[in-house]
């Protein structure tokens, strides 16, 4: 493994670490991120959470994702996913797909 192999695993497990943060902080009222991994040369995030009232742990996967910069400002934007349920899948598609959000600026910084 080539050093920069190690440099982009050592980000993507960083990055993982603050996905998994921010998504405990923003939704912990529906439960509790238990593992996320980033692959941030396939441009791909996968979270698995155990939310309140369900026996299971729920995995949803953003298959892919853009950055883009405008105005100096870094954003997300937000393409295919799949999830663990299908209604999940059918949800997130109709939320979230081609939706920009502008990145916190503790991911920024990692990217």
């Amino acid at each position: 493994m080539g050093l920069a192999n190690i440099a982009r695993t050592i980000k993507d497990h960083t990055l993982a670490l603050s996905f998994k943060t921010l998504f405990n902080e923003r939704f912990g009222d529906f439960g509790r991120a238990t593992e996320c991994q980033v692959d941030t040369r396939i441009s791909r995030i996968s979270l698995t959470a155990l939310m309140h009232g369900e026996r299971e742990p729920v995995t949803a996967v953003l298959e892919h994702y853009e950055l883009e910069t405008i105005g100096g400002e870094r954003y997300i934007v937000l393409h295919r996913f799949s999830s663990s349920k299908q209604w999940i899948d059918r949800l997130l598609a109709r939320l979230f797909t081609d939706k920009r959000y502008k990145l916190p600026t503790a991911i920024d910084r990692l990217l």
